[in-house]
């Protein structure tokens, strides 16, 4: 996120006219005193055809020096917006999160059968046959999870 005067310097136009845009229907986010502009505010004048937009990719061999820089600088801006506002997610984190809620999945189906199997109306013999069924049937079920996952 930009705010608009360093918004306007990339698009190569007065702060005042990017307050035109935004009062022209030009997406930003007010914080405060101030007006924020990301990608969506570029697309927006792209679509509108309210100023000619050259889409450019920091590898770009026809940047100059300065150009690249900006780029990189709004990148690296919006990355940090996005991070203040959880839109990224820390991998690390995440892994462990996904790791801890595996576990507790796993360990949640493979106690049903202990949980479940001695409250059947039936015999001694019975409840250890559908016991050992079960079980087979939710590690194999818990397996084949695993292995989608895992891109098997």
């Amino acid at each position: 996120m930009l705010k608009a005067g360093t918004f306007a310097e990339l698009i190569g136009v007065s702060k005042q006219q990017v307050n035109n845009y935004r009062n022209n229907g030009m997406p930003s986010i007010k914080k405060g005193n101030y007006y924020y502009f990301s990608f969506d505010a570029i697309e927006w004048l792209y679509i509108t055809g309210k100023r000619e937009v050259k889409i450019v990719k920091e590898n770009d061999k026809n940047l100059t020096l300065t150009e690249r820089k900006t780029l990189i600088e709004v990148k690296l801006k919006e990355l940090e917006y996005d991070k203040k506002t959880d839109k990224v997610v820390n991998v690390e984190l995440a892994r462990r999160n996904g790791a801890k809620a595996g576990l507790m999945v796993r360990d949640t189906f493979s106690s049903l059968p202990d949980r479940f199997i001695p409250t059947l109306p039936i015999s001694e013999e019975d409840k250890h046959i559908v016991k050992v069924k079960l079980k087979e049937e939710i590690y194999n079920s818990l397996l084949r999870i695993s292995q989608t996952f895992n891109g098997k």
